[in-house]
């Protein structure tokens, strides 16, 4: 008998995880799956692709703004792939335009968070349940803990940043930055996000 076949699929149009991946089994969706224990089943709705639907933090916004849990898969130009699980939705924020502030948004607290790498197959679980979880910002696209990794306005050309151990509240890194080969800054390939539902 094929053991694949033993695993239930997981529906996810995607054009950065590969066809292995997408079964129950898998580490990210294992951990998803214990995340949302709903006895439910678990549905992905592609909302956004930075290839697809535009590159600006304000396509991104456009298209992910006050739409529950999401899942953020972030493909870089060097074939890292990581990202992130929010139950909390995005948001588009008002005072960000009158202000044209970069710095200043919405710090987002979710106990349920976690960051991940799809190359070490590792979670990173949030350490810090009572601080930033997401930041939302007009001038950003996604932002995990302010400094877990930050994507920037025309992501395609401007890419991303992510944060050393000790500036992250998302726990389990070993060595900086090392969900991006150790550097700290990345080139975006693209950026898929789902919304995560339930039936």
């Amino acid at each position: 008998i094929n053991k694949l076949s033993l695993f239930k699929s997981v529906n996810l149009d995607t054009n950065i995880l590969n066809k292995e991946d997408l079964t129950e089994e898998f580490f990210l969706f294992s951990k998803i799956k214990e995340t949302f224990p709903y006895n439910m089943t678990i549905m992905y709705k592609l909302i956004y692709r930075a290839s697809k639907h535009g590159d600006t933090a304000r396509d991104f916004h456009q298209k992910c703004d006050y739409i529950g849990p999401n899942l953020i898969i972030v493909k870089t130009t060097k074939n890292f792939i990581f990202g992130g699980v929010t139950s909390k939705s995005w948001k588009h924020l008002l005072k960000d335009i009158i202000k044209d502030d970069p710095e200043n948004g919405t710090e987002i607290k979710d106990e349920k968070a976690f960051g991940f790498s799809i190359n070490l197959k590792k979670i990173y679980l949030n350490g810090k349940p009572n601080e930033v979880a997401i930041f939302c910002n007009n001038n950003y696209g996604p932002v995990f803990n302010n400094i877990y990794f930050k994507i920037f306005d025309e992501c395609l050309k401007n890419g991303g940043i992510c944060g050393k151990i000790n500036e992250s509240n998302f726990i389990g890194m070993e060595k900086d930055y090392e969900f991006n080969g150790e550097e700290e800054q990345f080139e975006v390939e693209d950026i898929e996000i789902y919304q995560i539902g339930f039936k």
